[in-house]
């Protein structure tokens, strides 16, 4: 059974958290920072998980004003759960594999 699911753990980790920004009510406290709860006045990602929320029911503008790379996030993780999906139940590889199974590799 953990075989399995250490087969697909990054397609759960990523599915699970954009459905946990999704359900996340909109413009409240509640976060999933792991820096905001030990206190530090400042988090290099403040503002990405409700740019993640707004761009996931559509609220494009509010996005935007709260973290610029909020729908750029979005649109990334997509791909990448996409891509995990079609490697892990449809078999399929993906197109460049030169170098790395992963397919974001930056060598040539």
């Amino acid at each position: 059974m953990f075989l399995r699911l250490r087969r697909y753990h990054e397609l759960i980790i990523w599915s699970t958290a954009l459905v946990l920004l999704y359900l996340m009510p909109f413009g409240s406290d509640v976060s999933l920072c792991p820096v905001k709860p030990l206190g530090s006045p400042y988090c290099p990602g403040c503002g990405i998980g409700n740019a993640i929320n707004a761009a996931l029911h559509l609220r494009f503008t509010e996005s935007i004003s709260m973290h610029p790379m909020g729908i750029a996030a979005t649109i990334i993780l997509l791909h990448r759960i996409l891509i995990l999906f079609k490697k892990s139940f449809l078999n399929q590889q993906p197109h460049d594999q030169r170098h790395s199974s992963y397919p974001y590799s930056l060598l040539p």
